[in-house]
């Protein structure tokens, strides 16, 4: 006890803490930490590291080593945490913060080899529009399977949560129209798909730009798909 102090109490809540961690949380944190013992060399220690830089701050990290960046450089490509991954995501709120970009550079930076080479930046976005036409099956509402479609669309071109497995889509994986059809066939409701298009949107000095239509949309090995906006027609 402290003499002539017999209670403290907080006058306001605290703030800026984080929730235990769980059980789950930890089987998956501590492998990556047993492997790096906090030196980063291979992609995989890069990705742990970034992550312990900044707890839950980061939605997803990547990490490009040779051959697909010049000897010797690693390139970590990150993706913040954002509160809200179903729908249109605005690309401000993919853009990596100057605080958020130095408190990862600087972590990682006491635990490179003094000989690697080392980039934090953003991943290269490809901003996808698409127009579907589908027939609907029968005894279901075609405005509620539109719904449903454009949600799955939605989901599955998007960066943190998109792609075959969910986990976000693959860096340098071109976006096919077949992508598209087998997805959408899993939706209840649709009874088969007429045509997909792609059109790519670039988005520049904070405006969107539509492009001309095509089947494949291109990414290179630093990007990855993002939805605009989804254009789902009966027919």
């Amino acid at each position: 006890s402290i003499p002539y102090i017999s209670r403290v109490t907080n006058m306001t809540g605290a703030t800026g803490g984080l929730d235990a961690e769980t059980l789950e949380n930890a089987k998956m944190r501590v492998p990556g930490h047993l492997r790096s013992l906090r030196r980063a060399v291979t992609a995989s220690d890069y990705e742990y590291l970034a992550q312990q830089s900044a707890p839950g701050r980061i939605g997803r990290v990547y990490c490009l080593q040779p051959p697909l960046t010049n000897r010797g450089e690693n390139r970590i490509l990150v993706i913040p945490s954002i509160p809200f991954l179903s729908g249109f995501i605005a690309p401000e709120s993919l853009e990596l913060q100057t605080e958020l970009h130095d408190t990862i550079r600087a972590y990682l930076d006491e635990r490179r080899l003094l000989s690697a080479q080392l980039e934090v930046t953003a991943p290269t976005y490809i901003w996808v529009e698409t127009e579907v036409r589908f027939s609907v099956a029968q005894h279901y509402e075609f405005e509620k399977v539109k719904t449903a479609v454009e949600n799955k669309l939605f989901n599955f071109i998007n960066p943190l949560i998109g792609g075959a497995d969910g986990q976000g889509w693959t860096y340098g994986r071109d976006l096919l129209v077949s992508d598209v059809m087998a997805i959408l066939l899993q939706v209840p409701g649709v009874n088969f798909v007429r045509s997909v298009d792609f059109y790519p949107v670039t988005y520049e000095n904070r405006q969107f730009l539509k492009g001309q239509k095509t089947n494949t949309i291109p990414v290179p090995s630093d990007g990855l798909v993002a939805s605009y906006q989804h254009i789902v027609i009966e027919g």
